[in-house]
């Protein structure tokens, strides 16, 4: 199975609630960006979200599926190489999974969708607790979509 990656530049749009004062930001940045360079030192929630055209893919083959010589379907996945804080991802409205502080490197499987345009939403808190410890947070490094063929 061979694998290839492309990576999500570009600009995301952002809404920040802050949990303290419930003053709600919104913007667009070219990302991976550290929380604190878009919300400061401030605790709170953030979404994130890139539209983006779906990778065309070999789809589910028709023949039956037991068959040997039947081409494997390609897998899209969405990779984090860097998020921190606690959250969900969206893919088109769909949840697809949830992380939390544990780790900073995830990846989720996309299903198929309907259309080739499509919307991946990522939704972080960031804790009072987590500025503290200096370590950066929020959505910051590279975004990729991975195919598996």
């Amino acid at each position: 199975m061979s694998s290839h990656r492309i990576a999500l530049k570009g600009p995301w749009d952002y809404l920040w609630t802050s949990l303290t004062k419930n003053q709600q930001f919104q913007g667009s940045a070219k990302m991976p960006v550290e929380y604190t360079c878009l919300h400061g030192n401030e605790a709170g929630e953030v979404q994130y979200s890139r539209s983006f055209h779906y990778p065309r893919i070999q789809s589910q083959p028709s023949i039956q599926q037991d068959s040997p010589n039947a081409p494997a379907a390609s897998l899209v996945f969405v990779e984090f190489s860097g998020m921190r804080g606690t959250g969900s991802v969206e893919f088109n409205s769909e949840l697809v999974g949830t992380f939390d502080e544990t780790s900073e490197q995830h990846s989720f499987l996309l299903p198929q969708p309907q259309n080739i345009f499509s919307k991946l939403r990522v939704f972080i808190s960031v804790n009072e607790e987590l500025l503290t410890q200096k370590l950066p947070a929020g959505l910051f490094s590279s975004v990729y979509l991975r195919i598996e063929e």
